[in-house]
């Protein structure tokens, strides 16, 4: 699986989620709280995408550990191997 797939395609997701910011303010270092506004219900809700889409389960204590873009991406990319 490659990394730049799985990071346009939760981006993607983020994008999805999060009404009214702009594409480029989506990065892999964007805070999911203090960047994208994120609350525990959007990310709840963008694992769920994910899982659906890598057919893989992410346990909620990794949830906890998502603070950045790029931890979701390692996230699938650890589980999806």
């Amino acid at each position: 699986m490659k990394k730049t797939a799985v990071e346009k395609q939760v981006i993607e997701f983020i994008y999805e989620q999060v009404s009214g910011t702009p594409n480029e303010n989506i990065n892999l270092n964007a805070s999911l709280k203090n960047d994208l506004s994120l609350d525990s219900l959007d990310i709840y809700e963008i694992a769920m995408k994910v899982e659906k889409e890598y057919d893989i389960s992410i346990a909620d204590d990794v949830l906890g550990k998502w603070y950045y873009v790029n931890d979701i991406v390692d996230t699938v990319l650890d589980l999806a191997e």
